[in-house]
């Protein structure tokens, strides 16, 4: 895949989707309404770290073997795990009492125990 190609383009259609609509513009008929009526059944939900607020409170990084393992904790709850650079992250703190994470690190002698504070 030649990334050098589709940048510019991604770019240029981003670019021209700005400049033909914009907030001084009437909207067309083809285009559907969007107001408060849409989304007014949809209930807030949690779909991972960054619904409510995302902040992250701390991190940790182990590397052994050239593979980054990523241990981040969220202030909105939970501790979340990498082992592709930070790609995806899979909860490991769901089934602990405490939400709120604000300080992580790993046990200097053994570094797959991870504390969280």
């Amino acid at each position: 895949m030649n990334l050098s190609r589709i940048i510019p383009l991604s770019l240029s259609i981003l670019s021209l989707t700005a400049t033909a609509v914009s907030a001084a513009d009437p909207v067309p008929a083809s285009v559907p309404r969007f107001d408060s009526g849409t989304i007014s059944g949809l209930p807030a939900r949690n779909i991972g770290s960054a619904a409510m607020s995302g902040r992250i409170s701390a991190l940790a990084v182990n590397v052994a073997n050239g593979q980054h393992t990523i241990f981040v904790g969220a202030a909105s709850g939970g501790v979340w795990k990498s082992v592709d650079g930070g790609t995806r992250f899979k909860p490991v703190f769901d089934r602990e009492a405490v939400q709120s994470i604000g300080a992580i690190t790993l046990d200097p002698q053994n570094p797959q125990n991870v504390w969280v504070g």
